[in-house]
């Protein structure tokens, strides 16, 4: 069982650093953005890509995009980690996709889920080799804990 939990945590390391790699690898080009506006209630009747942080609990930031590229969004939102309002964000994108993209470093987390991953599957992995270890030991011989017995004529007087 816990080798079945190594393997998961190993693959789940590496399908991350491989979105990591991809990410970083494909979005070469740049263009800038500035927080314009901090929320915390929920909006309905929106958009899909806006829906994902609009109709959450959680605190998110509209971003609006200023210098013109390949970027074909005008407006992004996000989650509030980008920063504060009026804070400058860099969106990195891909040329031939736009609308692939994070935000300034955004692309990390993937990196740190996997070294998690990898981390867990490693611990895993040694539980696994204990475990394997303490099932196929040979048992441990047991110290004679029996005293001798002392004979009745050998040194001691017989009373009547």
């Amino acid at each position: 069982m816990t080798f079945l939990a190594a393997l998961i945590f190993a693959v789940i390391g590496i399908i991350e650093i491989r979105i990591y790699k991809t990410t970083k690898a494909d979005c070469t080009a740049a263009t800038e953005g500035a927080v314009v506006f901090e929320g915390n209630s929920r909006q309905r009747n929106l958009d899909p890509v806006e829906s994902r942080y609009l109709t959450s609990k959680k605190a998110w930031r509209q971003i609006e995009i200023e210098t013109e590229s390949a970027f074909r969004h005008k407006r992004l939102y996000a989650d509030a980690s980008v920063g504060q309002k009026g804070d400058r964000v860099i969106i990195h994108f891909d040329p031939d996709d736009p609308d692939t993209y994070y935000l300034n470093d955004g692309v990390n987390h993937y990196r740190t889920t996997a070294v998690i991953g990898f981390a867990a599957g490693g611990l895993m992995l040694c539980l696994t080799v204990f475990l394997i270890y303490l099932i196929v030991r040979p048992p441990k011989k047991k110290p004679n804990t029996k005293r001798p017995q002392a004979h009745p004529g050998k040194g001691q007087r017989n009373r009547t």
